[in-house]
């Protein structure tokens, strides 16, 4: 692994607290005063769509006339951590095209007798990685921060560096349908020129997931917070607010799939599911207590359990439950890749470190440890993801 460097700025803004294990709470003097309308417009310039200027993406046009098709790409895993660190892999969690922190020698929370910081509330802490358009952008920072350093950064898989993007405290960063979404104490969107629009603060508290959804009635994009605070939009203009109006857990998470929506607690067995694009909700239960994330496999709702099973649901109304035929395993962060390959993480308080674990498997069910697999056992890991890097990536180090 090899040290980076972090990038500072002069923006100061406020932050939130975190619990032990991970988990973020509200700031109990930084709580802003939602909207009073649960519907508002921001200004139209905000783009929905990528960028047709040559400099933002555009298809260039070779000397002989030709549209250049662009680089070769090739599918990837992101699993991103603490202190700020990143690691990449092509070939799911066989070998690692790269694996970094700011400081591979610290313990966060002096685990293991090492001396490290508190981590959960720090400026290289993370929450959230996605992919989009061959970019992989990433959050950095929680808590107080009194130099401005916090903010969304891009990480560049052929040099291994990372730059900031939009200053900022954030949680969770998601893309799709030619469009950015992630949380601070506002929704924040960007087309594929990363040119981030933050809206009018309007949540009381703080924000813990963003996602996007591929509806069969269009894409979808969302932001959760603490009390079932969620707010959603479908271009990134129009925006619709919901609070308190369904109780699904104070740690949320957003996911969609078909027609279907649901907000649902990562720690705990219920959540709360849509049909109309987030306009109403109706209470569900998974009958056992979420130990992972969600993911959807193109016909259902996918998520394993505290108990070693795999839950699953073609709309969140009812949930199958099947024992795993690989024992004692239990996952935080599942990503899934385009032709299903899944990568599973343990990654949790006291199983840090040394304690860490990689799983991989194609049904859910069935679980193996890459070659690579040891080489999570390093600061904790707090997000992960699947999508598309440029095929150089893969053999650059």
């Amino acid at each position: 692994m090899n040290a980076h460097r972090f990038l500072a700025a002069s923006l100061i803004l406020l932050g939130a607290c975190g619990d032990d294990d991970g988990a973020l709470d509200a700031a109990t003097d930084g709580a802003l005063d939602a909207a009073e309308d649960t519907s508002f417009d921001v200004s139209t310039d905000v783009a929905s769509d990528v960028s047709t200027d040559a400099s933002d993406g555009a298809i260039d046009v070779a000397p002989d006339g030709e549209p250049d098709a662009g680089p070769e790409m090739r599918s990837a895993f992101a699993l991103t951590g603490h202190l700020a660190r990143v690691m990449l892999t092509c070939d799911g969690g066989e070998t690692w095209v790269w694996n970094r922190s700011s400081d591979d020698d610290a313990r966060c929370w002096d685990m293991l007798g090492g001396s490290g910081p508190e981590c959960d509330h720090h400026v290289e802490s993370n929450n959230g990685v996605a992919f989009g358009e061959g970019k992989v952008l990433f959050t950095l920072g929680w808590g107080e921060d009194p130099a401005g350093e916090h903010g969304l950064f891009e990480f560049d898989p052929l040099s291994g560096e990372h730059t900031r993007v939009q200053a900022g405290t954030f949680n969770g960063i998601d893309y799709g349908a030619g469009m950015w979404i992630s949380g601070s104490r506002e929704a924040c969107v960007a087309s594929g020129d990363l040119s981030f629009r933050c809206l009018e603060p309007f949540h009381y508290r703080p924000v813990r997931h963003a996602f996007f959804a591929d509806l069969e009635s269009g894409p979808l994009y969302g932001i959760v917070a603490d009390d079932f605070e969620i707010v959603v939009t479908g271009d990134g203009e129009n925006f619709h607010r919901d609070s308190g109006s369904c109780d699904a857990g104070s740690i949320s998470r957003g996911i969609g799939g078909g027609e279907t929506v649901l907000i649902y607690s990562s720690r705990d067995d219920r959540g709360c599911r849509s049909n109309d694009r987030g306009e109403t909700w109706m209470p569900f239960s998974f009958g056992v207590d979420l130990a992972s994330n969600l993911v959807w496999d193109g016909e259902a709702f996918v998520g394993w359990t505290a108990d070693n099973q795999r839950v699953r649901s073609a709309d969140g109304t009812l949930w199958a439950g099947e024992p795993l035929e690989t024992p004692g395993v239990q996952f935080q962060h599942v990503a899934r890749s385009a032709d299903g390959t899944l990568l599973g993480v343990t990654s949790i308080w006291a199983q840090y470190y040394e304690g860490a674990r990689l799983y991989r498997s194609n049904d859910g069910l069935s679980w193996e440890q890459p070659s690579g697999a040891a080489a999570v056992n390093g600061h904790p890991i707090r997000a992960i993801a699947s999508g598309m890097v440029p095929a150089a990536a893969c053999a650059s180090r």
